[in-house]
């Protein structure tokens, strides 16, 4: 039986939100955040992680879609605008102070997952949520 200790611990989750968390095919915000988002949130307070916003799109329209389709805004520790594709993580990762093993991005896009490969981050891509029928639950990420 082989034992190991992991080196490096989770600290950043990193979430993109068109198409990870709300869907990118709802202009007027009908559709509710992605299944299993606020179980996701309360995974990584119980681990001692903190998550944050990650997307290209401008911050203040995030935080009012969010908002609208009634997701707790309150629950990210920060927002970050990444305009850049692949998305750089490298600020997020000099912010905190940590090693980029530390940071776990989540999105749905090359922009994301090229992004965390480029800066030496995690990285986990879900399927882009475009409509009622996704059936993917955020909360079922294994931290």
């Amino acid at each position: 039986m082989i034992n190991y200790v992991r080196r490096y611990w989770i600290k950043i989750i990193a979430l993109d939100i068109y198409g990870t968390i709300l869907a990118t095919e709802d202009p007027e915000n009908l559709l509710k955040p992605r299944k299993g988002l606020e179980k996701f949130f309360d995974k990584c307070k119980a681990k001692g992680i903190k998550v944050v916003a990650s997307s290209d799109a401008d911050t203040t329209n995030i935080k009012i879609d969010l908002k609208e389709s009634g997701a707790n805004v309150a629950k990210f520790d920060r927002f970050y605008e990444l305009k850049q594709a692949p998305k750089d993580f490298s600020v997020i990762i000099k912010d905190y102070g940590i090693n980029p093993k530390e940071l776990l991005v989540v999105g749905d896009s090359d922009k994301d997952i090229e992004g965390a490969i480029n800066c030496k981050a995690g990285h986990f891509r879900v399927p882009e949520y475009k409509n009622l029928e996704d059936n993917f639950d955020l909360s079922g990420i294994e931290l």
